[in-house]
C-alpha cells in the first residue's frame, strides 16, 4: 500500500491536532511540562530538539495516554507564542473499527449467533464512534493542562503507587 493510500485511511487509528503555546514559553519549558505524561510504566520517550516521540508497551489502564501505542509531538516556538503539533497512533481505535465487521461475519457464518454477533458489533461500533469523538478532546485537554503548568502526575508520582521502573 502506498504512502498516499495509507494516509487516506490512517485517520481511523490516528489522532492529530495542534494547540497554541503561551507566549514566552520556550521549547525546553514546554517539553519539561509535557514530560510527566511519559513517565508511566511501559512508556519510553525520546526528545530530539523540538520533537518528542514516545512508545508504549502494555500500558496500565491508569495511564492517561494508554489508548495510544506511539506518538510524535513537535513544539514550535514563535514570536507571539508557539504551537504544539501532535500525531498519536492507537491500535485500540483500529481494533474497535475492525471488530464490528468480524462479529457480523461470525454471526453470518455460525447459526444461532446472529443476535449476539450483532450485539457485539453494535457495542464495538459505539466504542469506536465514542472514542473517535472523545479521544481528540481528552488529549487536547490533557496537553493544554500540562502546558499551562497544571498538575498531571504520572503513576509513579502518585502516593502509595509503586511503578515497575520502566519509563
Amino acid at each position: 500500500m502506498s504512502f498516499t493510500a495509507l494516509r487516506l485511511i490512517d485517520w481511523i487509528w490516528t489522532v492529530r491536532g495542534s494547540l497554541p503555546i503561551a507566549p514566552g514559553l520556550s521549547v525546553d519549558e514546554a517539553a519539561a511540562r509535557l514530560d510527566p505524561l511519559f513517565h508511566d510504566p511501559g512508556t519510553t520517550r525520546q526528545r530530539d530538539g523540538d520533537v518528542v516521540t514516545f512508545h508504549k508497551v502494555n500500558p496500565l489502564s491508569q495511564d492517561k495516554l494508554a489508548v495510544f501505542d506511539r506518538g510524535r509531538l513537535q513544539i514550535a516556538a514563535g514570536l507571539t507564542g508557539g504551537t504544539l503539533r501532535y500525531e498519536l497512533v492507537g491500535r485500540a481505535l483500529l481494533f474497535c473499527f475492525l471488530l464490528p465487521v468480524f462479529f457480523l461475519g461470525v454471526s453470518a457464518i455460525v447459526d444461532g449467533s446472529k443476535i449476539s454477533g450483532r450485539v457485539f458489533a453494535g457495542i464495538f461500533t459505539v466504542l469506536y464512534v465514542a472514542g473517535r469523538w472523545l479521544e481528540p478532546r481528552l488529549v487536547a485537554g490533557l496537553f493544554t493542562r500540562a502546558l499551562a503548568g497544571g498538575a498531571v502526575p504520572s503513576r509513579n508520582d502518585r502516593p502509595g503507587v509503586a511503578g515497575n521502573g520502566a519509563g
